[in-house]
C-alpha cells in the first residue's frame, strides 16, 4: 500500500474533516428547521384542536346546570303524582280501620256485584267483585261495612283520573270492592295471590310493586298498597289492603303534558326503574310487552353507550354526563333520582340532550382556527427557504478560508516533524548521546524536541538498570530452584513404604506448593516393629518462610517419633521449640497418627488440622472428626491428647491440607469436604497413586487454572 506525506495526510484530512463538518452542521441546520417547522404546524393543529375542545367545554358547562334542573323539576312531577297515591292510599287504610274498629258507629252500604267476563258500570262507580270459589252472599255483611268508604274509593278515582286507572278495596275474607277509571271486563282471578297485596299484609305499611301488565289488558301498571286493620283491646287484626293501580303510561302523559322540556330532534325524557329497564321515553310510545304478557322493555345496563350512566341512575345518584356517539360527536344526559317518597321505588328521570348543535359550533370554530394555521404555515415555510439559501453559502465560504489555512498550518508542523524523525532514527541505531534543536514557531515542537532530548538520557540509564536487575533476578531464581529442589528431597518418594517389612498395604503421597517452595509437608516411617508414623501438615502462609518452618516441624517430629516418644508428647515438644523465639506468629496445623498393623489400632491426633476422610471396608467416605487440639506454635503450654480408632483391612484413610477444599472456581464456588467426599466414593476402586493424582486433577478442573494461592498437600494409605 502506497505511504501519503505526512503534509498531504494533514491537508486531506482536514479538508475532509471540515468539509464532513459543513456538510453535517448544513444537514443539522436543516433537519432542525424543518423539525421546528413541522413542530410549530402540529402544535397549531393542536391549539386548533384544544380550543374547539374549549369551546365544547364552555358550552357544556353552559348547558349542564339547565338540563340538570329538567332532570330535577320532571323527577319532582313524577314525585308529586305518586305521592299524592301515596296519601290517598294511606287516609283510605286509616278510613278502613276506623270503619272495622267501630262497626257499630257507621251505616252498612249494598253495591252491586260483577261477575268474570261482564263489563264494569260507568267510570268510577264502585262495584264487588270475589274470589274465585268465594260466595259472596256469606260475606254480604264484610262487604256492607267495607262499603261504607266506597265513597273515597270514587271520590279518589274522579280527582285524579290522569294518575289512577283502578281504585280497590281487597278483604281477607275474599271480597273485592272496585272503582275503574280505565274499565274493561272483569277476569277471573285471586287477588289475594297478587304481589301488591301480599307485599302490604307481610310489610304492614304501605309499599309499592315493581311494574306489571295488568291482568285485565289496560297495559303496564304499578299499584300503590296498604293494610287496614280491626283494633281491639290494643291488638290488631288483618282485615285486608286497599290499593291503586296507575299506568306507566298515565305517568308519560303528565310528562308530556307539561312544558318543563321541548322535544327538538333526538332530545326526549325517559324513566328507568331499579333494574335499568327503561319505563317509558317521550320519543316512544309505550312499554314493549311479549306475547306471554312478559315486560321486555330495553335495559340501559346492558347497552354498552348508556351503561356508565345507567349504573349512576340506578344508584340513586344525580349528575351530568357525556355519551359519545361517534368521534365527531356528543350528546349529553342529565339524570335525577325519585327520592322524596316514604317507599323508595329506585326510580330515576333522565334528559337525553342531542349534541348536534354544540358539535356543528364546535366545527365553525375548528375552521376558523385551521385557516389562520395554513397561513402561518406557509410564512414559515418563505423565512426557512430563505435561511436555508443563506447556510449553504456560508458554507462555501467557510470552505475557501479553511482551505487557505490548512495549507499554511500543514507546512508549519510537517517541517519540524521532519527534523525530529531524522534524530529518532540515529537514537534507535544506539546513539543515546543525540542531542536535537528544532526551530519552530510552535511551543509543543519545542517541548517535544526537549522531552526527546530528556528520553534518551533516561533510557540510556534505563538500559543500565535493567541489566543489573536481570542478573539479580537470574540468581534469586536460580537459588530458589535450589531451595525446591532442597525440599523435595526432604519428603518421602518411594511409595509404598520398605517392601522389604512385609507390610501389606498401599500408600501414596504429593506435595505441591503455591510458590517455588511451601509450607505444607508429608512424612511417613517406621518406628519399631510393624509401626507406621503417619504426619500431614500445613505451616500458616506460604513461600520461603513457611517452607523454613516445614522443615523445622518435619525434621522435630521424626526425631523424637524415632526416639521413642509418644504422639503426645513428640507434638508437645515440637511445639515448645516452635514456640520459642516465634517472633512471626507463624503456626503449624498438623494431623499425626501412629499405626500398629499387628493390632489394627490406629492412634491420632488433630493439632488444628482438617479431619482425614476414613473409608472402612463396607462402607462409604466419612469424615474421621474429633475435637482438635491447638496448632503447633500457638502456645507454648498447649497439650496434645490422642485419640484411637481401628483400622482393618480394606479400610483406606485420606489425609488433606485446606489448601485442596479452599479451592474456588470462576464463580467463587469452593470445592468444599461434600465435593471431596463425592469423589473419593466414586473412585475409591483406585490405588492409592491413582486416587490422589485423580483428585488432584478434578481440584484443577475445577478451578480451571493452573495458579494456586495456597499449597496442596494429600495422603492416602490403604490397608490391603
Amino acid at each position: 500500500m502506497s505511504k501519503q506525506r505526512l503534509k498531504t495526510k494533514i491537508l486531506s484530512t482536514m479538508l475532509i474533516t471540515t468539509l464532513s463538518f459543513v456538510v453535517i452542521f448544513s444537514a443539522i441546520f436543516v433537519f432542525v428547521l424543518t423539525k421546528v417547522n413541522n413542530i410549530a404546524a402540529e402544535n397549531a393543529n393542536n391549539l386548533s384542536g384544544e380550543a374547539a375542545a374549549v369551546s365544547a367545554g364552555a358550552l357544556e358547562a353552559q348547558i349542564k346546570p339547565d338540563t340538570m334542573k329538567l332532570a330535577e323539576d320532571a323527577a319532582t312531577i313524577i314525585e308529586e303524582n305518586l305521592l299524592r297515591i301515596e296519601t290517598v292510599t294511606g287516609l283510605l287504610a286509616a278510613d278502613l280501620t276506623s270503619v272495622h274498629t267501630h262497626p257499630e258507629s257507621y251505616k252498612p252500604r249494598k253495591l252491586p256485584y260483577i261477575a268474570p267476563g261482564k263489563t264494569p258500570p260507568e267510570k268510577g262507580i264502585p262495584y264487588v267483585h270475589a274470589v274465585p270459589g268465594v260466595n259472596v252472599n256469606l260475606l254480604r255483611s264484610d262487604i256492607e261495612l267495607a262499603a261504607v268508604c266506597a265513597d273515597t274509593l270514587e271520590h279518589a278515582a274522579d280527582m285524579m283520573p290522569a294518575n289512577i286507572s283502578s281504585a280497590f278495596i281487597a278483604g281477607a275474607s275474599g271480597y273485592v270492592i272496585i272503582a275503574d277509571n280505565v274499565s274493561a271486563p272483569l277476569v277471573e282471578y285471586n287477588i289475594q295471590r297478587r304481589m301488591w297485596y301480599m307485599a302490604a299484609k307481610e310489610t304492614e305499611k304501605i309499599s309499592w310493586t315493581d311494574v306489571y301488565v295488568d291482568i285485565r289488558g289496560r297495559g303496564v301498571v304499578i299499584t300503590c298498597a296498604a293494610p287496614y286493620y280491626a283494633v281491639y283491646a290494643g291488638r290488631k287484626a288483618f282485615k285486608g289492603v286497599v290499593g291503586f293501580d296507575t299506568s306507566v303510561f298515565n305517568i308519560q302523559q303528565i310528562i308530556n303534558s307539561t312544558n318543563i322540556w321541548e322535544n327538538e330532534g333526538n332530545t326526549y325524557v325517559f324513566l328507568l326503574d331499579k333494574a335499568g329497564r327503561k319505563l317509558f321515553s317521550s320519543n316512544s310510545t309505550s312499554l314493549q310487552v311479549d306475547e306471554n304478557g312478559v315486560i321486555t322493555s330495553e335495559n340501559f345496563l346492558e347497552n354498552e353507550q348508556y351503561r356508565a350512566f345507567a349504573e349512576k341512575m340506578v344508584a340513586g345518584e344525580s349528575g351530568f354526563f357525556k355519551v359519545v356517539t361517534s368521534s365527531s360527536k356528543s350528546d349529553y344526559v342529565a339524570y335525577h333520582p325519585l327520592s322524596r317518597m316514604k317507599y323508595n321505588l329506585g326510580w330515576s328521570v333522565g334528559i337525553y340532550f342531542d349534541g348536534d348543535g354544540i358539535t356543528q359550533q364546535i366545527s365553525h370554530l375548528k375552521n376558523e382556527f385551521d385557516g389562520f394555521t395554513l397561513k402561518a404555515q406557509k410564512k414559515t415555510d418563505s423565512i426557512a427557504t430563505a435561511m436555508v439559501a443563506a447556510i449553504l453559502v456560508l458554507a462555501l465560504f467557510i470552505m475557501i478560508i479553511v482551505t487557505v489555512l490548512v495549507f499554511r498550518f500543514a507546512d508549519s508542523v510537517t517541517h519540524p516533524i521532519v527534523e525530529l524523525g531524522n534524530a529518532i532514527e540515529m537514537v534507535s541505531g544506539g546513539n543515546f548521546n543525540t542531542i536535537q534543536v528544532i526551530s519552530s514557531e510552535t511551543l509543543e515542537l519545542d517541548r517535544l524536541a526537549s522531552s526527546f532530548n530528556s528520553m534518551a538520557g533516561r533510557l540510556k540509564t534505563y538500559i543500565r538498570n535493567l541489566a543489573l536487575a536481570t542478573a539479580e533476578r537470574e540468581r534469586i531464581s536460580s537459588e530458589l530452584n535450589v531451595a525446591t529442589d532442597i525440599q523435595n528431597t526432604l519428603l518421602p518418594r518411594k511409595f509404598p513404604v520398605l517392601d522389604e517389612r512385609n507390610n501389606s498395604f498401599d500408600l501414596y503421597a504429593i506435595m505441591e506448593p503455591a510458590k517455588e517452595v511451601g509450607g505444607d509437608f508429608y512424612d511417613f516411617f517406621f518406628v519399631g516393629e510393624g509401626r507406621l508414623v503417619i504426619v500431614v501438615g500445613d505451616v500458616s502462609g506460604t513461600g520461603l518462610p513457611a517452607a523454613l518452618v516445614m522443615v523445622i516441624a518435619k525434621t522435630l517430629i521424626r526425631a523424637y517419633m524415632q526416639q521413642g516418644a509418644t504422639l503426645e508428647k513428640a507434638l508437645a515438644d515440637t511445639n515448645y521449640q516452635i514456640c520459642d523465639n516465634n517472633v512471626h506468629n507463624i503456626f503449624v496445623t498438623v494431623w499425626a497418627g501412629l499405626l500398629d498393623f499387628k493390632t489394627g489400632k490406629l492412634q491420632f491426633i488433630t493439632a488444628g488440622h482438617n479431619p482425614p476422610f476414613m473409608k472402612s471396608a463396607d462402607k462409604k467416605f466419612g469424615l474421621l472428626a474429633t475435637a482438635t487440639d491447638p496448632p503447633l506454635g500457638f502456645m507454648e503450654t498447649s497439650l496434645y491428647h490422642q485419640k484411637q480408632t481401628l483400622f482393618k483391612n480394606g479400610d483406606i484413610l485420606f489425609l488433606y491440607t485446606d489448601g485442596l477444599i479452599d479451592s474456588f472456581d470462576k464463580q467463587g464456588r469452593q470445592f468444599e469436604p461434600a465435593r471431596l467426599k463425592a469423589v473419593l466414593d466414586e473412585n475409591y476402586k483406585l490405588t492409592m497413586r491413582d486416587l490422589v493424582i485423580f483428585v488432584r486433577e478434578e481440584v484443577r478442573k475445577f478451578s480451571n487454572s493452573d495458579i494456586r494461592h495456597d499449597d496442596i498437600t494429600m495422603l492416602g494409605i490403604r490397608i490391603l
